[in-house]
């Protein structure tokens, strides 16, 4: 066995930790040595200075993070932790770069092989060897954590749950939503080709009314939730009443979320329904049936009537935050996330089609407003007349906040929830005329589908609150007409 002693004294060598998967042995933080030997990569113990894998480099293939890159040799998969200089003086770095979607690494950072199909989500250590196979139908729920700090961009951690268990391993992003789509479609395949048109249309349906409610109530929710937490902050670390730089971040919280939510309530009273109108009577079309449209146009008038009565109070918070315009910064106005959210950069699909994206919805970065307001409070002197100005006005738009939520907030979203119930029940006679065919039904498992991948995923980069917990979080609020189907046929399935 050649041994390194023997190879040529021209030859670079680098020294590094190896972690993964060679041959019959699995590898943890193991001191190596790697050299380069014409078009072989050549690795040695670094103590026994025995050789464990040599490999064509031309059948090699590499992911570089950072501090550490991922190489597969066409069999194993493995890390090696060096710099950036030593992979080039060895000529990894000219290596080809691997699918992002086929590998993942685990919290230790050892590596592996991620694939998914109808029998389920596989991580292999080689591919000849499995570590765990999680079948579609035994996992409850994936999960992205952003509270982790990965330091590679694009790589996400995620919980897997499954079978009361769990595990924890670090994906490419663009890889996430795909597991979430697929392990929803193949997990429900059987109960697919036994569900009725009914069945699927109270499924889409349900989705579609929980989406609505998060689009139009969701954002205040969600707002009230994140300054809640400013304050129970400031109450564990022992001090009585509010810091001035946290009732800035509250004042600006609110002036900035106050303006979104106005334009969200336009937004979707205005094209929620309109939307929905154009999608049906699409497919209605195709298959030569009317639609009787006056639905949408009553759905329309009713949240445009809720959006007048939730824009009172919102206008009665301004008129406080207008005494205390000194604590509010037209900086953040220019930040590139408002920026976004104001030209609807932030588009979601809505299921509503194959085609149609409704720029409702955006990534709710409270936090972010919030993080800037501190910041900037520190540039500036608030005179300390105005500090008591501060104090009376920020508490009096809290408590407004509050009573908003807490009070007005669950009749308004069930006069909301009642409104659509109408509307899909009335849409259920127009959709009996589409038949029971299998067009039909893969074009609303296709909508469901959509629907469920949209409440799956967090609200913003800076929480592990998902769409699916604050929509729970705002029905909790209302008795809803819609809860009483049977959650063991759902698609949606339940908590």
């Amino acid at each position: 066995m050649l041994e390194i002693g023997e190879l040529d004294i021209k030859n670079r060598i680098i020294h590094c930790e190896l972690s993964g998967h060679i041959g019959d042995i699995d590898y943890k933080k193991e001191e190596i040595l790697i050299s380069r030997q014409g078009d072989n990569l050549l690795f040695f113990k670094r103590i026994s200075e025995k050789l464990i894998n040599k490999v064509l480099i031309s059948e090699c293939q590499k992911l570089v993070l950072k501090g550490w890159i991922i190489l597969y040799d066409g069999l194993n998969i493995f890390n090696i932790n060096t710099s950036r200089k030593s992979l080039i003086e060895i000529g990894i770095d000219d290596i080809e770069d691997i699918d992002k979607d086929t590998v993942g690494y685990t919290t230790n950072n050892t590596p592996f092989f991620i694939g998914h199909d109808e029998r389920g989500i596989m991580l292999l250590k080689s591919l000849e060897e499995d570590i765990i196979t999680i079948k579609n139908h035994e996992i409850d729920d994936i999960i992205i954590n952003n509270e982790t700090n990965n330091k590679n961009e694009n790589f996400k951690e995620i919980e897997i749950r499954f079978l009361e268990k769990s595990i924890r391993i670090n994906v490419c992003e663009s890889l996430i939503q795909k597991l979430i789509r697929n392990t929803f479609v193949y997990s429900k395949e059987d109960i697919l080709k036994k569900a009725s048109m009914k069945d699927l249309y109270m499924n889409w349906s349900k989705s579609m009314n929980d989406i609505i409610l998060f689009d139009f109530f969701g954002d205040l929710y969600y707002t009230k939730l994140e300054i809640d937490k400013i304050i129970k902050e400031s109450k564990q670390q022992g001090r009585p009443t509010l810091g001035e730089d946290e009732k800035v971040a509250i004042v600006n919280i609110l002036y900035y979320q106050i303006q979104n939510q106005k334009n969200q309530f336009d937004a979707v009273a205005a094209y929620m329904p309109k939307i929905m109108e154009v999608s049906d009577l699409k497919l209605f079309s195709k298959f030569d049936k009317t639609l009787d449209i006056k639905v949408f146009k009553l759905l329309q008038k009713q949240l445009f009537t809720i959006s007048r009565q939730l824009n009172r109070y919102l206008n009665d918070i301004e008129k406080n935050l207008s005494q205390i315009t000194f604590s509010i910064y037209d900086e953040i106005r220019e930040r590139k996330y408002l920026a976004q959210i104001n030209t609807k950069e932030f588009g979601i699909g809505m299921g509503i089609s194959n085609s149609i994206d409704l720029a409702l919805g955006r990534n709710i970065l409270v936090p972010l407003i919030s993080k800037d307001a501190m910041e900037i409070y520190k540039t500036k002197n608030i005179k300390n007349t105005e500090l008591s100005k501060l104090n009376v006005f920020t508490h009096q738009s809290i408590d407004k906040l509050n009573h908003l939520i807490d009070t007005m907030y669950p009749y308004y979203v069930e006069e909301a929830n009642t409104s659509l119930f109408n509307l899909f029940k009335t849409l259920e006679k127009e959709y009996s005329k589409l038949g029971e065919g299998e067009k039909i039904k893969d074009i609303l498992f296709k909508r469901i589908t959509d629907l469920y991948l949209y409440k799956q995923l967090s609200l913003n980069p800076m929480t592990n609150l998902r769409r699916k917990d604050l929509i729970n979080k705002i029905s909790v609020a209302i008795d809803r007409d819609m809860c009483n189907l049977d959650e063991e046929i759902l698609f949606i399935g339940g908590e």
